[in-house]
């Protein structure tokens, strides 16, 4: 028997075609695969069923077939077969051999689209994709909280301490007592200063009582003077005791006036011993203990404390980062940011930028920025660690 020649086995292939075409759902099932004259060539040369067997293998798809260089590619595009002898539908129905040879971030062509009959649809269209418009991004700086409003509580006088009343973490309202001094001498002023007053007072109401005797005196002796009862020497002398006695009034009201001030001032020494809160805030350090001396003015060798603690008004907390030069030209007042604690990642913060420092640091390339924070909350720290994170865009306006 004369082996079958190339055209015998297209033949078989194109009726092969034919049953598919006609079978919709071994069209779906398996496609005709195209064969190189170079495969047929080989098919040809061989005897009888032994080429006829080796062309249709290489033309029904379904089948699994191994080619020697291209086994990985042929094993990702060969789907395995289900258990009730179908097979999943995937993308790789689509010619691979095209995608394969363009290079990585090149762009390749569009798989051609097939319709019902096995036809392949004309190629899609593409538009060029329009160049992308760059924009400023956005950047970030990093800085602490800080209290706008900070006071170490001290005394405005020199003395030791006898009690403090406040503990570090502490809410106090403005004028509460945060500690208070030894106050023995300034108590002993101020009652001998209230006795004095009470002296120069009896003294001025003495004298007034002893004016208001001579005045009744000086009116009998001018009336018995008219009736040539008593003489004009007795007349002079009752004037003459009136104005002194008036003047003593005198003296004893200058006297009383002194001894007021004088009271006034000692109380006002005695109240210097009970150091008071200068505003609401919150206790975050405290600096001396009982006993210690306190004094406005430091004294030297580490045994007179020049403060006793540090209030700080938790109202008055604001942001400042250290923004580089390179962005500084894009940060205004009024500018909104975002800013997250550190040790808070997950909750931001809104702000807006209070003003720019009028100097820069040499040593860091940056200027200071400040921050005022929109949202107080308790998780808001002094001396916290920020990052402030400023927009990309200046669409956004200042609330």
């Amino acid at each position: 028997m004369a082996p079958p020649q190339a055209s015998d086995i297209a033949d078989k292939l194109d009726h092969l075609k034919n049953v598919q075409a006609i079978d919709p759902a071994r069209q779906k099932a398996a496609r005709p695969r195209r064969i190189p004259p170079a495969i047929l060539f080989l098919a040809g040369g061989l005897t009888g069923g032994a080429g006829v067997a080796l062309a249709f293998l290489l033309a029904v798809p379904g089948l699994p077939r191994v080619t020697p260089g291209a086994a990985t590619d042929d094993a990702a595009a060969t789907p395995a077969p289900l258990a009730g002898g179908s097979r999943t539908d995937t993308a790789t129905d689509a010619p691979p051999r095209a995608n394969a040879a363009a290079p990585d971030g090149a762009l390749r062509p569009a798989a051609p689209a097939t319709t019902g009959a096995g036809s392949s649809a004309p190629p899609l269209a593409t538009a060029s994709m329009p160049a992308p418009t760059i924009q400023a991004a956005g950047f970030s700086a990093s800085g602490f909280v800080v209290a706008r409003r900070k006071a170490t509580v001290s005394a405005q006088i020199t003395g030791q301490i006898v009690r403090i009343e406040v503990e570090e973490g502490e809410r106090v309202a403005a004028g509460d007592v945060i500690a208070r001094l030894d106050a023995q001498a300034a108590d002993a002023e101020v009652a001998r200063m209230t006795a004095e007053l009470a002296a120069a007072r009896a003294d001025r109401a003495a004298a007034d009582s002893q004016i208001d005797e001579a005045e009744r005196a000086l009116a009998r002796t001018q009336a018995l003077i008219e009736r040539a009862f008593a003489t004009e020497a007795l007349l002079i002398e009752r004037r003459t005791r009136l104005a002194r006695l008036r003047a003593e009034s005198r003296q004893a009201d200058a006297r009383v006036q002194a001894t007021k001030a004088g009271l006034a001032t000692a109380r006002v020494r005695r109240d210097q011993h009970i150091i008071r809160a200068p505003f609401a805030g919150v206790v975050v350090e405290k600096n001396a203990q009982p006993g210690e001396i306190i004094s406005p003015v430091s004294a030297g060798g580490g045994f007179t404390r020049t403060g006793i603690c540090t209030l700080i008004d938790m109202a008055s907390l604001e942001l400042e980062v250290d923004v580089n030069e390179s962005f500084i030209a894009r940060v205004r007042p009024g500018q909104r940011v975002r800013a997250e604690l550190n040790a808070y990642p997950d909750t931001p913060i809104a702000g807006r930028v209070v003003a720019k420092l009028a100097t820069a640091d040499r040593n860091k390339a940056t200027v200071r920025t400040r921050i005022a924070i929109l949202d107080q909350n308790e998780n808001i720290l002094p001396e916290m660690a920020v990052t402030v994170f400023f927009p990309a865009t200046r669409d956004d306006t200042p609330g």
